[in-house]
């Protein structure tokens, strides 16, 4: 497979992750007010030129500006909830920097002075008691919080631009009235039932998978057992101070540098690109030279938010199709999965086709499962189980067990002990509902857009941004 070798001082986004990190930033988009002051703790940089976009170069000031907005979007949403590293509030950046792009650059989207001073004044907080607005009130507001009245409404245009893009993209996105009425029963249609799961983990033990069912599988599939790209990794980490000491050097080797501050060069064994490294967790500056440098190459001096690091690529394994020997463990295990799914069918049928009476032992009892709920410990995936149900039990009086259905963990039998009709909804619960499936389907169609202009424009960053 041809590798290239990406630029020391630029690095391309990974287009996948380029992708789902976009899909959460156009989601948060609100603009932030109250704290906005916090962003002040980002500390600012005197290099001028970030990175570019296409032909748009990204700036210091652009950059900061952008930063600072993500970072107090984070600290609002982060609120009972662990907080973003900084390696990916850098990525929220960079995505919603991307989203402007495709905003501006490919789709022309404008937001005029006055729709921005209109938005602007239908803003609550800057409302009198009139409910007009209030320009002391909104200049108090910019003055308490030290916020710069330029910044704040590029700020609030930019949250625009991008609303505008999803709506160019997905805005003509409809909902039927029977989609409508069908989310309202998946929502409030409830059964209480007692149930009989037949997990295929507890038929395991009683499996055996022969080296002839192992090698019979391999050369049946064998064009889909792919081993992925694979790279054993050499590195050394320090103290982030220690670098204003390296730095000065004219040449600096992985092996001069590990003597002269006394540590042990680690290796990562062999790793693919979906593999977490501790250390490392998913720094951007890793995984990219990890996989773009060739055998025995080393990276520059990098860095993270509290450590500074350097690696050498010791050796590289090519994506190829899996031996016998590499596939082996992989092809047991579906075997023995499949061989357990089977054993626990039978037991689920053999007490299916028997009376409630006679198997009365492990039955458990639900009340209120609804195809809202996601997941049951014991039962596992609920949709595909009330799915059946509709399909095969409800209003069948002569199914006096139903199943067996067949889940996520094996297979379960259920007997309907009673079921609740969604009520009739009212209007708000309509209009409520009518929103959330058009942003789902909005969303849907954002993501195919992505997917389809990702490809076509190149993104690079300095390093450490």
């Amino acid at each position: 497979m041809k590798r290239k070798r990406r630029a020391k001082k630029q690095v391309q986004l990974s287009q996948k992750k380029l992708k789902q990190m976009m899909l959460i930033i156009a989601a948060i988009i609100i603009p932030a007010f109250i704290l906005w002051g916090v962003g002040s703790a980002i500390q600012s940089n005197k290099r001028y030129f970030i990175g570019k976009i296409g032909k748009w170069t990204i700036t210091m000031p652009m950059w900061n500006r952008i930063k600072n907005h993500v970072y107090v979007i984070q600290e609002i949403n982060a609120f009972n909830k662990p907080k973003l590293a900084p390696e990916a509030i850098d990525n929220l950046a960079w995505n919603r920097l991307v989203l402007l792009y495709l905003a501006q650059k490919k789709e022309h989207i404008k937001v005029k002075d006055r729709e921005l001073a209109e938005y602007i004044a239908s803003i609550p907080a800057f409302l009198d008691r009139n409910n007009k607005f209030s320009v002391s009130k909104y200049k108090a507001f910019l003055s308490s919080l030290g916020i710069p009245e330029k910044e704040f409404e590029e700020t609030l245009r930019e949250d625009l631009l991008i609303e505008r893009l999803k709506e160019k993209v997905a805005g003509d996105i409809t909902v039927s009235d029977k989609e409508i009425r069908q989310e309202w029963q998946n929502r409030k249609e409830s059964f209480d039932i007692s149930y009989k799961s037949f997990p295929f983990s507890e038929y395991i033990s009683q499996v055996s998978v022969s080296e002839e069912e192992i090698k019979a599988y391999y050369d049946e599939n064998k064009n889909t057992l792919i081993i992925p790209e694979k790279v054993n990794v050499e590195y050394i980490l320090f103290p982030i101070e220690k670098l204003k000491d390296i730095k000065h050097k004219k040449k600096t080797d992985i092996e001069s540098l590990a003597k002269e501050l006394k540590l042990k060069i680690r290796e990562t064994g062999y790793i693919s690109r979906q593999d977490f490294v501790p250390e490392f967790g998913f720094n951007e500056d890793f995984y990219n030279y990890a996989f773009s440098l060739k055998e025995g190459q080393s990276s520059p001096l990098l860095e993270t938010e509290k450590q500074a690091f350097m690696l050498r690529v010791k050796d590289i394994k090519e994506k190829h199709i899996a031996t016998l020997k590499e596939a082996r463990d992989r092809i047991k295990q579906t075997l023995t999965r499949k061989k357990a799914l089977e054993l626990a069918h039978q037991s689920a049928e053999r007490v299916a086709s028997a009376s409630m009476e006679k198997t009365a032992e492990g039955w458990k009892d639900i009340q209120g499962l609804t195809a809202n709920q996601y997941y049951l410990p014991g039962i596992g995936m609920v949709k595909p189980i009330i799915k059946y149900i509709k399909e095969n039990c409800l209003g069948n009086k002569q199914a006096n067990i139903c199943g067996p259905i067949e889940t996520n963990i094996g297979w379960v039998i259920l007997k309907i002990k009673k079921f609740h009709p969604a009520p009739e909804p009212g209007p708000e619960d309509l209009k409520k509902i009518k929103a959330e499936l058009k942003k789902q389907k909005q969303d849907k169609e954002f993501s195919k857009y992505l997917d389809s202009v990702l490809s076509t424009i190149r993104v690079y960053r300095k390093k450490g941004r």
